[in-house]
Formats: structure tokens, C-alpha cells, sequence
């Protein structure tokens, strides 16, 4: 290839022993009066010394016990597969009848041991090269210690974090990767993988080298990725909301979680309270392994999920030792008082509230969401079963003595009531209606103007049409604000 003169900067951060003239190729020099020489099928270019073949990533690491910790996370996304072809030429050229296995690696971004790099056609030259960033081994502790393990109990090790969640293990070592050449001059520009700047820096830089298939940076500070500061985190790192993380997996709402410039808060529940409502994981059913009650759960959970995020936009975190209204994700309306948390669906039960048990708010300091807040509760929020004329009955209207015991009358008694299961019929659970109720006095004023019949179980067509109409009338079809 002909040649492009890479930097002094970037050059003598790889090669800071040898003579940088901008012609140089490795840690040789080429001869400016040789180079460039057109030849058929490409460029000759003459150098002072033998460029010796570097190691792999994969094999550098291995020598190298500063980063013994990163490599042994590594070890375990990887796998060795059998290889009949490869075993069949060892065994020719050197008489042995052992077999050969290819390593690979699975659920990173990068196979280390991987010397090609991705191309779009087999015939294109190579002009890109992957980079990782390897923190050392007491940069990984530290970070561990304060991050990875934080919820994990004492003594625990992040071989036990892989099997309990290797997820968090999978974004941390990717957040170290990059797909493409990262050079010095460029340190706090290119993405990573998960498409994140450095949050390191040039002075982190302890070790730099080009290796065989990709660039080489050994380091003292961990990439602390976005994920792992943003609300979901919260849900990600905590084992105990293991079933809550998955949930949100499924439906991509952890990737709009992690993102760092659009703020949240989160409601927590646990798998213990989710287990409680009836929610289980089933691995073998593979079309839908959330399941609740026994069959497919992920509507039922999803709709849950819904009502515990809750946009912020520019608005401050709550005090939800205060009061006030929010509005969900799922378009449900939360009160909360005095660290108490309502919605349609805790009004119904026995115990109409969560109760709010902490709130996380995170500090460039001490870490946690940046992002938002999350709310760690007693109990999800979720949305009111109750048919809206059930509500009704709830509220005794059925009584005389009600200030809507008129009104009540004249739904039971119209076709539009379905009194098996108190439903007003074409108004659906989980869509958004507004009911003007009025009272007994504005009743009797109604049947005063003719607008609605005296009995409200009359026979009469005519007048029973007047009684939909009416009802037609105070029945918004959208939320009222």
C-alpha cells in the first residue's frame, strides 16, 4: 500500500525508543530515497531493520500479569470448540493424534485471538484496526469493590457475578473495546463499542502497543460505562431485581434507560414482591419465558413496567416526601404523599399505596444514575381491574342517601350496563376515559329539560335512546387533564 505518515504523537506513544523521521513503518525506518517504488501488484518500500511479527491481544495478555484480572474475565466468555480440518493437518505434519480446538469468544464485542478485521469484502485491503483499553488489576478491584459488587454480599467475587448475571460482566468489558484504530491524538474522540467517548485519559495511559490485530492500551482507570450511572443500573447491578431487568431487556426500554441525557425516575419493585403477584421465569418457554399465573406474562408485566417509569424531562427530582402528581411512561397517574406512592391499581387493593423505602438520587462523586433518581417501594404501581361502574358500587352509589344514587340508577338501568361484571359497554380497561358524573340535583334537572325520561327503567324506545345520548354526552373519550 502506499503510505500515509502517521503522527509523531501517535508514533512515539507505540514506539518511544526509535527515531521518528515520518517515515516509518513498526519500529523501522524506511529509506526516503526507497520508498513508494511501484511494482505490479502494489508498493515497495525499503527498511533499516527485520519487522518481527507481534502477538495477538489475546496472547499478549496472557504474558502480562498487571492484567491478569481483565484476562480472567475474559475466560469466561470464552469457549474451545472442536475442529476436524485443523486436527487433520496437525496430525499430518507432525504425527500426534491429538485434536485441536479453536477458541472463540461469545457475547463480547471482540474476539481477541481474532486476526482479521471486519471487512465488507473479502478482497478489500485492511485500512482500520480494533483497540482495546485494559485497566490493570487494582484499577479492576477498586472498581468492583464500588460498582460491580456493590449489591452483591460480602466476600463475593465477579466469577460469581458472571454466573449470577453475566450481563453486567458483558457491558463492562465492551465498554474497554473499539472498532476501529484509537490513537493518542484521538484518546477522548472515538466511541467505544457501546458508542461512548473515553471517560479516561492520555495520563491513564501506562502501556501502549500495536499488537498483531489491534492496538494495545494498558491503563489505571476503568471506562466506568454509561450504564452502569444511569437509573437502569440501579435495576442491572441489584440482584434482587433480576426478574425486573429482564422484563425490561425484552421491550428495549434499558437502552432508553441508559441514556445519559434523558432523565427518569424509576420505580424498583423486587423479585420477591413480583413473585408474590404471581410472576414467574421459565427458561423453556422460550416464546415467552415471563409468565404470570401460569400462562404468558410479559403483557401483564410490560404494562406494569409502564406505570413505574416516569419521564422527567427538565423537571427536578420529585421530594416524594412532599406531594404531587406524576404521569408514567404507560400514561398512568401517580400521587405521592408523605413517601407514599398511589395509582389506579394500589387504590384497589387493600393496601391503596406503595410505600417509597429510599430514593437514590446519583453525584459525580459518589456515583449512581445520573440521569434521574430510582425509588426503591413496597409494591408495584399498577392500573386499576375495577370496570368504571363497578367503581361506582365501590363508592356506594347504590345507596339513596349517595349524591350519585340518580345517576347510578339510570346506568344500570340502560342498555349500555353489563351488570355480570359492572362494564359499561365500548368503554375498555387500559384505554383512557373521563366520566362527568353529575349528582342527584343535576339529575333531576336533566329529566326537568326533557333530556332525560322520569323512570330510568322505562320501556320506551324514544326515552331509552335519550338515556344513551346522555350518556354519550359526559363520556370523554380521552383523559381530562
Amino acid at each position: 500500500m502506499n503510505l500515509r505518515n502517521l503522527g509523531a504523537t501517535d508514533y512515539n506513544t507505540f514506539y518511544p525508543n526509535t527515531n521518528y523521521t515520518g517515515l516509518n513503518i513498526a519500529d523501522a525506518i524506511i529509506d526516503p530515497n526507497r520508498s513508494n517504488i511501484l511494482a505490479e501488484n502494489g508498493y515497495i518500500h525499503v527498511v533499516d531493520k527485520v519487522l518481527m511479527p507481534q502477538p495477538s491481544i489475546d496472547k499478549y495478555l496472557r504474558e502480562k500479569s498487571d492484567y491478569s484480572t481483565f484476562r480472567e474475565i475474559l475466560d469466561l466468555f470464552s469457549t474451545y470448540s472442536y475442529n476436524a480440518d485443523i486436527t487433520r493437518k496437525y496430525q499430518v505434519l507432525t504425527g500426534n493424534t491429538d485434536s485441536v480446538f479453536v477458541k472463540s469468544y461469545n457475547s463480547i464485542a471482540l474476539a481477541l485471538n481474532n486476526e482479521n478485521y471486519a471487512k465488507e469484502d473479502a478482497n478489500d485491503a485492511q485500512v482500520n484496526n480494533f483497540s482495546v483499553t485494559v485497566p490493570n488489576n487494582a484499577a479492576i478491584a477498586d472498581y468492583a469493590r464500588r460498582v460491580l459488587l456493590r449489591y452483591y454480599p460480602a466476600g463475593s467475587t465477579l466469577k460469581d457475578v458472571f454466573f449470577s448475571n453475566p450481563t453486567i460482566l458483558t457491558e463492562f468489558v465492551n465498554a474497554h473495546f473499539y472498532n476501529t484504530q484509537l490513537w493518542p491524538s484521538r484518546f477522548n474522540v472515538e466511541q467505544n463499542f457501546q458508542a461512548e467517548q473515553p471517560k479516561i485519559s492520555t495520563a491513564n495511559i501506562k502501556e501502549s502497543k500495536l499488537l498483531s490485530n489491534g492496538a494495545f492500551y494498558g491503563v489505571d482507570a476503568v471506562q466506568d460505562a454509561n450504564v452502569f450511572q444511569s437509573v437502569f443500573g440501579n435495576v442491572l447491578l441489584d440482584p434482587k431485581y433480576s426478574l425486573m431487568q429482564i422484563a425490561l431487556q425484552r421491550i428495549g426500554m434499558n437502552i432508553t434507560l441508559k441514556i445519559p441525557t434523558i432523565r427518569y425516575l424509576l420505580i424498583l419493585v423486587t423479585d420477591e414482591e413480583l413473585y408474590r403477584m404471581g410472576f414467574t421465569y421459565d427458561a423453556y418457554q422460550t416464546s415467552d419465558p415471563i409468565r404470570f399465573r401460569g400462562a404468558a406474562g410479559s403483557p401483564t408485566i410490560n404494562q406494569i413496567l409502564y406505570h413505574l417509569i416516569v419521564p422527567l424531562g427538565n423537571e427536578p427530582v420529585p421530594d416524594l416526601k412532599g406531594n404531587g402528581m406524576l404521569e408514567s411512561y404507560g400514561g398512568e397517574y401517580i400521587r405521592y404523599e408523605n413517601n407514599k406512592m398511589y395509582s389506579s391499581g394500589t387504590m384497589d387493593s387493600l393496601v391503596q399505596y406503595a410505600t417509597v423505602n429510599a430514593v437514590h438520587v446519583g453525584n459525580p462523586t459518589e456515583g449512581g444514575p445520573q440521569n434521574g433518581a430510582v425509588a426503591y417501594v413496597s409494591q408495584a404501581l399498577t392500573t386499576s381491574a375495577t370496570h368504571i361502574a363497578a367503581y361506582f358500587t365501590g363508592i356506594s352509589a347504590a345507596n339513596a342517601s349517595s349524591p350519585f344514587n340518580r345517576f347510578y340508577q339510570y346506568l344500570i338501568g340502560s342498555e349500555l350496563y353489563s351488570a355480570t361484571d359492572g362494564k359499561i359497554n365500548g368503554v375498555e380497561l387500559g384505554l383512557n376515559y373521563t366520566i362527568l358524573a353529575p349528582n342527584n340535583e343535576a339529575i333531576a334537572k336533566a329529566i326537568t329539560d326533557g333530556r332525560l325520561p322520569s323512570s330510568p327503567t322505562t320501556t320506551d324506545l324514544l326515552q331509552k335512546d335519550k338515556i344513551k345520548d346522555f350518556y354519550n354526552t359526559i363520556l370523554l373519550r380521552i383523559p381530562l387533564q
